[in-house]
């Protein structure tokens, strides 16, 4: 049977990307107080969604003029 929980000795080192709170174990899933959650597939969390939003004030960093030469 496919492990459901994240090992408790790498969940204590993670915390949720949105708010920075610790995260609890859940069915399936991992939690912060602030109800943001995060799938656990085969024991491993997953912190990206499936659609990812760029802030429309987001500007790349720049890559210098010798690398924009080779784009």
């Amino acid at each position: 049977m496919p492990q459901k929980h994240v090992a408790a000795r790498i969940k204590d080192l993670l915390s949720c990307p949105t708010c920075r709170s610790p995260l609890e174990d859940a069915t399936n899933e991992l939690r912060c107080p602030n109800n943001h959650s995060f799938e656990v597939r085969d024991g491993v969390p997953i912190f990206h969604k499936e659609t990812l939003e760029v802030a429309r004030e987001h500007a790349s960093n720049p890559i210098g003029a010798e690398f924009e030469a080779v784009l």
